[in-house]
C-alpha cells in the first residue's frame, strides 16, 4: 500500500472559511476549557458559581469573558481589584483555536485517515462541501482534543489528574459509542444517502458498524425490548476491559498510576477500540520517559490519533 501522504494542500476560499469558523469555535471552547482547568485542579464545581476573580471574588462580566479580546482589553488584570490573571487563560484559548484548525485540516482537507466516506466525494469536500456525517465525526475528535488540553494544563499544575476528568471521559466515550457505532468509517458516502429499511438491515448485519448516520439510530427497540445492540457499544466495553485491565495489572505490579489518568486512557481505549488503545499505551510509556505520567496521558491520545493511519498502513 502506498505510504506517502500529501500533507500540503492549499484549501479553496470556502474551505478557508470553514477552517476560520472552526478556529472561532476553538476560541469559544478554549474559553470554556479554562473553567475546567482551574476548577477541576482544585476539585471545585464547574457549574457554580459563575466566572469570578479568585482574589476579590467579583463576578466577571460577559464582555470581559470574550476570548482573547477580553484578556487584552483588561491587559490581563481584574477590572475590580487589578490583580493579574494568569497568561494560561490566553494560552489555552489560542492553543485550542489553533489545534482545532490543524486537526480539521489534517482530517478533512488532507484526509490522513483515508476515509471512504470522504474519498468517495473528495473533489466536493476539497471545494468546501463537507457532509454532516464528516462534521459529526471530526467534532467527536474535537471533544477528545478538548479533554487532552484540559488534562495537559492540569498536569502542568499538579502531578496527578483528578478522577472527575477521567469519569467525564468515560461517560463521553459511552455516549459517543451510542451515536457513532464504530470510530473508523468504512463505507463510502453513497451508503448513507437515504438507505431503505432493507439495505440498512443488510449493511447492519454485514458491516461492523455504520458510523454516524444521524437519521438511522444505532439502537433498535421493539415493544419495549432491545432487539439490536450497537456494535460501537460492544467495541467500547471491549476497549474498556483491555486497556483498563492492562493498566490495572501495571498498578498491581507496583507502578504508581493515578486513577484519573487510568480512567482517561481507558475511555479513549474504549472509544477507538482496543487496537488503538494498545498503541496509545505504548505512546504513553514513551512520553513518560521524558515527562511526568499525567502529562504523557494528555499528549499520547492525540499523537496516537494522528499517527494511527500510518500504523494501519504498515500493518496492512
Amino acid at each position: 500500500m502506498e505510504l506517502r501522504m500529501n500533507l500540503i494542500i492549499f484549501p479553496t476560499p470556502l474551505m478557508w472559511a470553514w477552517i476560520g469558523c472552526v478556529c472561532l469555535i476553538g476560541l469559544a471552547v478554549g474559553s470554556g476549557l479554562n473553567v475546567f482547568v482551574v476548577r477541576l485542579a482544585v476539585r471545585k464545581s464547574v457549574l457554580w458559581p459563575s466566572s469570578h476573580c479568585f482574589t476579590c471574588f467579583q463576578k466577571i462580566h460577559w464582555y470581559d469573558n470574550i476570548p482573547i479580546f477580553g484578556y487584552l482589553l483588561l491587559r490581563g488584570r481584574c477590572r475590580a481589584c487589578g490583580k493579574s490573571f494568569s497568561s494560561n487563560y490566553l494560552g489555552t484559548e489560542v492553543a485550542t483555536a489553533v489545534l482545532f484548525g490543524v486537526l480539521f485540516y489534517l482530517e478533512i482537507v488532507v484526509d490522513i485517515h483515508r476515509l471512504p466516506i470522504i474519498a468517495s466525494i473528495r473533489p466536493i469536500v476539497l471545494e468546501g462541501g463537507v457532509p454532516i456525517e464528516v462534521w459529526l465525526w471530526v467534532f467527536l475528535h474535537f471533544g477528545v482534543l478538548s479533554f487532552s488540553i484540559v488534562a495537559f494544563q492540569i498536569a502542568r499544575q499538579r502531578a496527578t489528574l483528578p478522577k472527575s476528568i477521567g469519569l467525564m471521559a468515560i461517560f463521553y466515550a459511552i455516549a459517543a459509542s451510542l451515536t457513532f457505532p464504530w470510530p473508523w468509517p468504512n463505507l463510502p458516502f453513497d451508503a448513507f444517502i437515504s438507505p431503505t429499511e432493507t439495505s440498512w438491515r443488510a449493511i447492519w448485519r454485514t458491516i461492523s458498524g455504520l458510523q454516524i448516520a444521524p437519521w438511522s439510530p444505532p439502537i433498535r427497540i421493539r415493544s419495549g425490548i432491545l432487539v439490536e445492540i450497537p456494535s460501537g457499544l460492544i467495541t467500547t466495553f471491549v476497549g474498556f476491559l483491555v486497556v483498563g485491565g492492562i493498566l490495572r495489572v501495571i498498578r498491581l505490579i507496583g507502578w504508581r498510576l493515578d486513577i484519573g489518568s487510568m480512567l482517561l486512557l481507558t475511555a479513549w481505549g474504549g472509544l477507538f477500540g482496543w487496537q488503538f488503545g494498545l498503541l496509545m499505551l505504548l505512546m504513553t510509556a514513551i512520553f513518560a520517559i521524558r515527562f511526568r505520567f499525567s502529562t504523557a496521558v494528555a499528549i499520547a491520545p492525540m499523537i496516537s490519533l494522528i499517527s494511527w493511519p500510518i500504523i494501519r498502513m504498515l500493518y496492512r
